[in-house]
Order: C-alpha cells, then structure tokens, then sequence
C-alpha cells in the first residue's frame, strides 16, 4: 500500500493477464500498465490501437472521440506524404489534448561489441536481435 498524500491511498495488486483482459474490457481497470511495440514502421500502427474506437486500447478503456476516428480512416487511406503527416499531426494534437493515457517509459537499449564484429544493425522495430547479419571479422 502506498500513499500519495493523507487523501489519497493507492493499493496494488497483481493480477493473472486473464483477469486483468476481463477487468479492460468491463471498463473496470482504474490504472494499469501495459506496454505496445510496433509492428512497422508508420505513424498508423500508433494511432489504430490507441486513438481508435474499436483499437487495442480504447476497447479496453473506453476511450473514444469520433474525429480522431474520422482523422485515423482518413489517414490509413491517403497516399500523399505531406497530407498523411498532417493528419496524423492532427492525431497527435487529439491525444495530447485528451490524455487518454499517461505515456510514462520509453526504454533505451545499449549495445557494445567489439570492433571485430560487422554486420550489426540497430532496427528500432525488431525488438530482438537478427542475428544472420552479423559476423566476425
């Protein structure tokens, strides 16, 4: 049990990932945390899943502002570079307005090797490490 100050007590309890699915889903998950990697690399595979109505995170939250569903539709069908990032900067002033999350941690990764070994790259998208690229020289 932690506390914020004398008003606020704060009591945490895990919980098995199937009950905390069911907990979402019923709207009942007062605060959590879960964690989203990307699957490609595009602006859409953030604001699907987090902006969208029927996203990975609104089902779960609640979450919901027909314009961004509008903005998201709009986006995901436009080719045109320049109007595909005005969009989805449209999508990023909606969310930074609405705060329908509290986006606290951004994990950093280092990587040292010797200088022997090449063909490593760092891909932002893979989680892991590809390792049929890298050899020793």
């Amino acid at each position: 049990m932690g506390a914020l100050n004398p008003k606020f007590q704060i009591e945490f309890r895990p919980v098995p990932s199937s009950t905390l699915i069911s907990l979402l889903l019923a709207h009942k998950g007062t605060m959590y945390f879960l964690g989203w990697f990307a699957d490609y690399p595009d602006p859409h595979d953030f604001a699907q899943p987090f902006l969208s109505a029927n996203g990975y995170f609104p089902v779960r939250g609640g979450y919901r502002d027909p314009e961004a569903d509008r903005l998201i539709d709009e986006a995901v069908g436009t080719a045109d570079p320049a109007k595909r990032k005005a969009l989805y900067k449209q999508l990023s002033m909606i969310a930074y307005n609405d705060l329908p999350y509290l986006f606290l941690v951004q994990p950093v990764t280092y990587y040292t090797m010797r200088s022997w070994v090449h063909g490593w790259y760092y891909n932002p998208i893979f989680p892991g490490q590809y390792f049929y690229t890298i050899s020793k020289r």
